[in-house]
């Protein structure tokens, strides 16, 4: 991240303070705080301060951009105003939440500051997230109370979420597939990886070889030992079921974020299928890293193995959150999303 941690020995502007010291032109200072990049007292700014003694400056001077992509198939970003949720169609090419080193250029600012005030008045608080590079169906909550209740629910399955990627690949191996087809795998500790991608530690591995020792440092993790006994980090399980497998069309759900263009190119070599994927747990990855492991590959992800041919500059990926089901927490109401259709709708009005 370029990061750099200063303390000062007495009061000056901060804009000076970092000219002086990284040597950062007015420009380059300006842009930073636009990004809010720069954090006094781990509280990210976007104006030039008076900063002195006992004060710790962060400046993150490698800032991640993002850019959301958009085209005429990816619409109004808020589907349904609740009094306790918004259901949004998240935008590829944004985080969900604001990263270490970039608190602007996320969808959740965006919402914060695009929506109307009726409906982004207060704090929207994240409920799940998804990939930077997936679009979709996405939950924010607008109460403290919901937010608790629907992570519960998460936490215990209860929340429906069914997911459309169209992957490249596809050999007589996976023909012989028959469907739903669960998949399980133990993925492991992305923060132990170069780029904070899960890997495949083992699939269907017995329950007997798992270690009763919760990881040390990380909660959730579990040390498993692989067949050449090594003990490696990983997720105590991860779940997906594949609900079907059909030839992609270029009008299908993942592809809103592609040109034609993009897509003409990728018809003349492959024949790109459109899976339907109901996700049961909910890893980091989870999706890209389980179909990496039985030899299939989302358009659009580098991170996984695509070609670098099919990569686009703002690398939105072919994985989309189509559809969400579950019960309100407070009203019992009974809820099921469906994307494709409400895009439909919102077309028509």
């Amino acid at each position: 991240y370029g990061k750099t941690v200063l303390t000062l020995k007495k009061w000056c502007h901060l804009g000076k303070v970092l000219e002086t010291t990284l040597g950062l032109k007015q420009t380059a200072f300006q842009e930073l705080l636009r990004t809010r990049s720069i954090l006094v007292n781990r509280t990210p700014i976007s104006t030039d301060l008076f900063v002195g003694p006992k004060q710790e400056i962060m400046v993150f001077r490698k800032v991640n951009p993002f850019s959301a992509v958009t085209t005429d198939r990816i619409g109004t970003p808020v589907l349904r105003v609740d009094p306790h949720f918004i259901l949004t169609d998240k935008y590829p090419g944004l985080p969900t939440i604001p990263t270490r080193d970039n608190f602007t250029e996320n969808f959740q600012y965006f919402l914060q500051r695009s929506c109307d005030r009726s409906i982004s008045a207060g704090k929207l608080m994240v409920t799940s997230r998804l990939d930077t590079g997936t679009h979709g169906l996405l939950i924010y909550s607008r109460t403290n109370e919901f937010q608790a209740l629907y992570n519960t629910m998460l936490s215990d399955r209860k929340v429906q979420k069914r997911y459309q990627a169209v992957v490249l690949g596809w050999k007589d191996s996976h023909k012989k597939w028959s469907f739903p087809l669960t998949l399980k795998h133990y993925l492991s500790n992305p923060k132990k990886r170069k780029w904070k991608t899960p890997e495949l530690v083992t699939q269907e591995f017995p329950e007997a070889t798992l270690t009763s020792t919760p990881w040390k440092h990380t909660q959730g993790w579990t040390r498993v030992n692989t067949s050449n006994t090594a003990t490696k980090e990983c997720t105590s399980e991860s779940i997906l079921i594949i609900q079907s497998a059909v030839p992609a069309t270029p009008d299908s759900l993942p592809f809103r974020p592609f040109s034609e263009e993009y897509l003409a190119e990728l018809y003349k070599e492959h024949k790109p299928m459109l899976l339907t994927i109901e996700l049961i747990t909910g890893r980091t990855h989870q999706i890209r890293a389980q179909l990496q492991a039985m030899g299939l590959v989302i358009v659009g992800d580098h991170l996984y193995g695509c070609p670098e041919k099919y990569l686009t500059e703002s690398n939105p990926l072919a994985l989309c959150c189509a559809s969400l089901s579950f019960k309100h927490p407070l009203t019992k109401e009974q809820f099921s999303f469906n994307l494709e259709e409400m895009t439909k709708e919102a077309s028509r009005e």
